[in-house]
Parts: structure tokens; C-alpha cells; sequence
């Protein structure tokens, strides 16, 4: 997956270019790129067929290597999945997208200036069950002091929930807690918006029989009374700002990790000593020393 052996190193140029019938043969083709203004926009070329492949080749090793990634993460999910204890649980978290507050009867502009309200979800394989988790609240920032403060609400119920843990693998797009922790990531846009979709489903339908949800209090309020097995729970914006005021001196001076962006797999080894994979199945790891 990584051209790095005698079978893939030349597979490109051997199966694609070498292969290239005529090369001056003008053809259209479309890319995804980003704009100007951050925005993802599908871009028309137009061009030789060696222009083309040439662009082709410049993303194959990006590609194989989503790829790979995607392919490795899916799989050690799966197996840690099906091994699950009442000791060793394994949790899936994610931003669910956000939910735009709506009213059954509401006016046009109101559709062009509708308020927000953020959604952390989990799902817990453990203790021979599972657990769909919700964290609401107004703030509608997606930063590491919300994160921080979502994962500790988290932690908390879990030990709740299954009093025996003792190891955690986290995946994802405390010393306190006494767990032993991993966090691992699928490859990029492979995460999933199931919990998130669901709540959010059931607050439209309410809504649209009549019922109010104008806050992150009132959506908690509708799904709580509701007859489903989703623990949710509210996040006061007041939280996320004791939380940035308590962490803000440790991540202001927090050791950066060398290509973290490259990581899919953090183990915590000691309270100021973590490992790092590319992949959570490799056998190449860097110790990082806080």
C-alpha cells in the first residue's frame, strides 16, 4: 500500500502509464479541490491524456495510503468489537452534525437564521451490552475545551455504567479515572452520524406534532421522556468555560507530537509517556516523553 516493495513500486507507471495509447488525445475530466474560500468545489480540466495522468499520479500515493488506513482501522475495530469484557470496553465517539432548531410553523426568513445546537455522541461495546450516549449543549464550538469536557461527562457515566472497566480503546473521524486508555482513529471522513442521526429524528417529529424544543435544556427534556435507551444529558456552556479557564495553561504548553496528522493510534502509557502507530496493527511505534 505504500509502494514501498519490489511488486508495488513501478505498479503505477507499468499498469497506467506505460500503458497510455495515445498521449496527446485531448479529454475532459473533473477533480475535487478547495476554493479560495475553503469550500470542497468539483473543477472541470480540460487536457492532454499525459496532463491528465500526471495529476493522477501526484495523488496515488495520498490515496493508497487512505486507503490502507481506512482498511487497517475497520479491521482492528471489528476485532476489538467482538472481544469486549466487562474490564475491556470499546467506545466510538464523534460530533454528531449539528441540529438546527426548527418550529412546526415558522415563518420563511426564520429558515435562513435558525439557532444551533451541538451533539457529541458515543456508542460503548462492553460488559456484554452496549450504550448509546448523548452530550447536548448550546455552544456550538467544536474545540478541544468542549471535547475535553463531552470525554470527561463520558468517562464519568461509563464508570457508572460498567463499575469493572479497566481498559478503554477509544475510536474516533484520564489519569483521574483510574482506565487504562487508547485512542484510535478511523481514516478521515469514515466516521459515522448514527446516534446523532436518530435524536435528531425523534426532536423533527416532536416538533412537528406540536411539541417546543428552542434549547439544548428542552431537546435533553424531549428525549429523556421518550421510551429509548439513549442516555442523554446536557452540557452547560458554563461547564465548557470552567473547563477552557482549567486547561487552558496545559494546552498552551503541551509538547506537540511530531506528524501527528499521519497517527491513527495513541496508547497512554504512563501519565506523561504515550506510543504512537501509524496504524493500530503496526509494529513500528514512537514513544513520546512529556
Amino acid at each position: 500500500m505504500f509502494s514501498n516493495c519490489s511488486i508495488c513500486a513501478d505498479k503505477f507507471k507499468n499498469e497506467i502509464e506505460n500503458k497510455i495509447i495515445n498521449p496527446t488525445s485531448l479529454i475532459k475530466w473533473t477533480l475535487w479541490s478547495t476554493s479560495q474560500q475553503g469550500r470542497a468545489v468539483n473543477v472541470d480540466y480540460e487536457g492532454s491524456v499525459v496532463e491528465c495522468v500526471k495529476i493522477l499520479s501526484n495523488k496515488v500515493e495520498q490515496f493508497l495510503f487512505h486507503v490502507f488506513i481506512k482498511r487497517q482501522q475497520s479491521s482492528f475495530f471489528e476485532t476489538i468489537k467482538s472481544n469486549t469484557t466487562n474490564k475491556k470496553c470499546l467506545i466510538q465517539v464523534d460530533y454528531s452534525e449539528n441540529y438546527a432548531i426548527i418550529e412546526q410553523n415558522e415563518i420563511q426568513s426564520a429558515h435562513w437564521s435558525r439557532k444551533q445546537l451541538s451533539l457529541f455522541t458515543a456508542y460503548v461495546w462492553g460488559n456484554g451490552s452496549t450504550y448509546s450516549l448523548v452530550i447536548v449543549s448550546n455552544n456550538v464550538a467544536h474545540n478541544k475545551y468542549t471535547v475535553a469536557t463531552c470525554l470527561e461527562r463520558i468517562l464519568t457515566r461509563m464508570q457508572i455504567l460498567i463499575p469493572s472497566i479497566e481498559e478503554l480503546i477509544i475510536f474516533s473521524d484520564a489519569d483521574k479515572f483510574k482506565i487504562s486508555l487508547s485512542w484510535n482513529f478511523f481514516a478521515s471522513n469514515h466516521g459515522k452520524d448514527g446516534i446523532g442521526g436518530s435524536v435528531k429524528r425523534m426532536i423533527y417529529q416532536d416538533v412537528m406534532s406540536g411539541k417546543r424544543c428552542t434549547n439544548a435544556a428542552d431537546f435533553t427534556r424531549l428525549i429523556q421522556v421518550r421510551d429509548t435507551p439513549i442516555i442523554i444529558e446536557e452540557l452547560l456552556t458554563t461547564d465548557i468555560e470552567d473547563a477552557a479557564e482549567n486547561l487552558k495553561f496545559l494546552f498552551e504548553n503541551v509538547k506537540a507530537v511530531p506528524n501527528i496528522q499521519k497517527l491513527h493510534s495513541i496508547t497512554v502509557l504512563k501519565t506523561n509517556e504515550i506510543e504512537c502507530k501509524v496504524y493500530s496493527n503496526s509494529t513500528e511505534k514512537t514513544v513520546i516523553h512529556f
